[in-house]
């Protein structure tokens, strides 16, 4: 259209030229014909002044034709009600017009690209999207294409509505003070009270700033209602309740942390007030100090965590917890022992002891050793196979399925997660499963637990068994080859006894040395050879210094057992000013790992989390598949990056 317009107005220049040229010589070569021709030239320009405007009315009738056809009868009256505006163009994508739509917004594209108007509008005029939002002059649009036209749909008061419906879409939690009733339960009334004033005070007033509805439910916990708008504004400050109440405790000299969960993200009143339940358990078996947030079909997210876990079981949970196992135990038919991949010392110590309860209270169980065995673990197991045979039944995961039954109780030791497992398909169909660890607990059970004991402060699973068998009421029934190997799983979780312990640990300990352990033998099955004691060295050239005393050794020149990797982990923490060790290698042709180890300033198992991995505040590790050594120290360097710059406590 604006082409042809074009057209008539160059012709109708250059005839006007003509005329006056005409006029001219008409003047000075025959002057008496002038009016004439002047009369003439006048009726020949109202018949083409007509001829024109008739051309032009049938190209806008013809467009506004084409328009109908699009959109149908009524046109004008339901694009308004709709609140729709439309703008044509030619193949050039020159707009050529434009409905009274726009008049309202003093918009006037006519004669202008499509694209000048907004820079996404190309993507819909490639065919990229179906329809598009853009915002122009703070109104909001929708815009669809039809053929040469665009529609525009104002979408500001819909925006409006849904960000306010967002924005007061309800969200509840669980606040909880870690170690609140062990702190107070012996103090006097004046020291808590001022326990209150300077724990509990802080967060009445943090919520009541917020806007946020608080009700206490328990001496140490706290009902939370607020909207969606409050709950971004306190992520956005990161929680800072956290420190400041963590600051409190330490004037205060208290071993007092907070422990929060959100659930957002469904109407169903229920259904948040049990995901909140289920966040504040996840925070709480993490360590506490952090923030788990459960959002309905999303990973849960965790914030805050910047401290090691205090110790929080007491004897009378452990008494409670002892017998539990023990009555699940003999409610069953047989036991189904099941491990982490790779089993270790404290996987295996933890499996020999459960079996053993299991004889204790005469009934039949099995141990699943399929998923490996690892180095050092194995030629101790090697050294006294036939002891050990004797008295325990190892078996494949094949063989154990063939076992399984409705009756059967499957206990996961020293891991929580399905996917870590060497008996991942028993797990998926069992009926009853009982879950011992000591990890810190990352996601959600893809199964359904009957008992759940998981205490992330404990040093090692071994640890926890060590307690639970003097509350079961049975006696002699570990070897000293046993509790050799459950001592030598505590000796390597804790470090030699130099990360993760407790006054727990030195009971445990001393435990299994009244039950025939041998430190002696302990120390023999973790003596390494001449041949691992070079590689570790030659790992050990491979180490970079990071800032905050990070050392990350990328090492890609051939395959690394894990517990060479953990060695050499171990081993960087004896440097001075070194916090946390980070070694990357590749444990098979596809797969590349990462083990990690920190002296306790800087929590290892937060970093590796983002990686997908998993473990505790001092030890952690991941594993990725089809990804380069160097690679994975990349993202694992920006993780740690992360990390300090977002409050990380080096």
């Amino acid at each position: 259209m604006l082409e042809r317009l074009e057209e008539l107005k160059l012709q109708l220049v250059y005839l006007l030229t003509g005329e006056f040229i005409l006029s001219l010589f008409i003047l000075f070569f025959f002057e008496r014909w002038l009016l004439l021709v002047l009369s003439i030239l006048g009726v020949l320009n109202f018949v083409l002044l007509i001829a024109i405007i008739i051309v032009v009315t049938r190209g806008v009738k013809e467009r506004m034709l084409h328009l109908t056809r699009v959109v149908g009868s009524n046109v004008k009256h339901a694009l308004d009600i709709g609140r729709v505006g439309f703008l044509s163009f030619d193949d050039q994508y020159v707009v050529d017009y434009t409905s009274e739509f726009f008049d309202e917004f003093n918009l006037d594209w006519v004669g202008q690209r499509v694209t000048s108007i907004h820079p996404q509008i190309g993507q819909i005029l490639s065919g990229e999207v179906n329809h598009l939002a853009i915002e122009l002059e703070e109104v909001k649009y929708e815009i669809k294409r039809v053929s040469n036209t665009l529609f525009f749909k104002d979408i500001s008061d819909i925006s409006r509505i849904q960000k306010q419906f967002l924005e007061n879409s309800v969200v509840i939690g669980y606040i909880h003070f870690d170690n609140y009733e062990e702190s107070t339960q012996y103090q006097e009334e004046q020291t808590i009270a001022n326990i209150d004033s300077g724990i509990r005070q802080p967060v009445i007033d943090w919520a009541k700033k917020n806007g946020m509805f608080l009700r206490r439910v328990k001496a140490d916990r706290f009902l939370v209602v607020l909207n969606e708008k409050i709950f971004k504004n306190i992520l956005n400050e990161r929680f800072e309740i956290l420190n400041q109440i963590r600051e409190s405790a330490t004037h205060l000299d208290l071993a007092i942390s907070l422990s929060m969960a959100f659930a957002k993200g469904t109407t169903d009143f229920d259904e948040l007030e049990e995901l909140a339940n289920q966040g504040l358990e996840l925070a709480q078996n993490r360590g506490g100090d952090q923030v788990a947030i459960k959002h309905v079909g999303r990973q849960t997210q965790y914030f805050g965590g910047t401290l090691v876990a205090n110790e929080k079981r007491n004897k009378v949970k452990v008494r409670v917890m002892a017998q539990s196992i023990k009555e699940l135990i003999v409610k069953s038919s047989n036991i189904i022992i099941v491990g982490h991949k790779e089993m270790d010392f404290d996987c295996m110590g933890s499996a020999l002891s459960m079996s053993r309860i299991c004889s204790a209270l005469q009934k039949q169980s099995s141990i699943v050793t399929s998923g490996g065995i690892e180095k050092m673990m194995k030629a101790a197991f090697d050294l006294h196979a036939e002891h050990l045979q004797g008295r325990h039944t190892f078996v494949t995961e094949s063989q154990a399925l063939n076992s399984l039954n409705d009756n059967t109780l499957v206990i996961m030791l020293d891991h929580h997660l399905a996917e870590h497992s060497n008996g991942e398909h028993i797990i998926n169909k069992a009926k009853h499963i009982c879950v011992i660890d000591h990890h810190r607990r990352g996601k959600d059970f893809t199964f359904d637990p009957t008992l759940v004991y998981i205490e992330s402060w404990s040093s090692s699973v071994v640890e926890l068994l060590s307690e639970l068998m003097q509350y079961m009421g049975i006696r002699n029934f570990m070897s000293s080859i046993e509790s050799t190997i459950m001592l030598t799983g505590m000796i390597v979780d804790t470090n030699r006894f130099r990360l993760k312990t407790s006054s727990r640990t030195y009971e445990a300990a001393a435990y299994l040395r009244l039950l025939g352990a041998e430190p002696g033998d302990a120390d023999s099955f973790l003596k390494e050879t001449y041949d691992d004691f070079e590689l570790k060295t030659n790992v050990l050239h491979h180490a970079q210094y990071l800032d905050n005393g990070i050392v990350i050794v990328p090492y890609d020149e051939q395959l690394l057992a894990r517990p060479v990797m953990s060695m050499v982990a171990d081993q960087l923490l004896g440097i001075s000013d070194v916090e946390a060790s980070f070694v990357i290698a590749n444990v098979s042709d596809n797969s590349v790992a990462i083990s990690a180890r920190s002296r306790g300033k800087f929590n290892v198992q937060f970093v590796l989390e983002k990686l997908g991995g998993g473990g505790h505040y001092t030890a952690a590790a991941v594993q990725k598949e089809n990804m380069s050594v160097e690679e994975l120290s990349q993202l694992c360097i920006e993780e740690i990056n992360r990390y300090i710059e977002n409050g990380g406590n080096i």
